[in-house]
């Protein structure tokens, strides 16, 4: 899933899952790339509801009604595009293997008490 400026992987948000089989979120800007990186433990096999949360200092992750994870950030990047099932920068390399069921942005960032209410199994 990325939210990005739709060029480039500089200017971007996405949620990933690499190798090891974590899921990474990565808020990249200007030269920077802070991530925040979840345990494959830290969610269910098949399934999950997942929000992330941003606002100009901080960046979340609420997985099944649980923050499970959070960053401090110094910039946002410039989006305008929710792109699901590959990256701005390289097409198809997120492509899902299980797809999805529902997929929403909203314009501003939920409080703590919605992302777990929204995310909650």
């Amino acid at each position: 899933i990325a939210i990005s400026n739709g060029n480039s992987l500089g200017e971007a948000i996405y949620l990933y899952q690499p190798s090891s089989g974590n899921l990474n979120v990565s808020f990249r800007t200007t030269g920077l790339s802070p991530s925040i990186n979840i345990l494959s433990a830290n969610w269910n096999i098949g399934y999950n509801k997942i929000a992330i949360a941003y606002n100009s200092s901080l960046g979340e992750i609420f997985i099944n009604g649980v923050s499970k994870g959070s960053i401090a950030l110094t910039a946002l990047p410039t989006c305008n595009q929710f792109v699901l099932g590959s990256r701005p920068d390289n097409a198809g390399v997120l492509v899902p293997s299980g797809g999805y069921k529902q997929a929403l942005l909203f314009p501003t960032r939920l409080s703590n008490t919605q992302l777990a209410t929204l995310t909650t199994l």
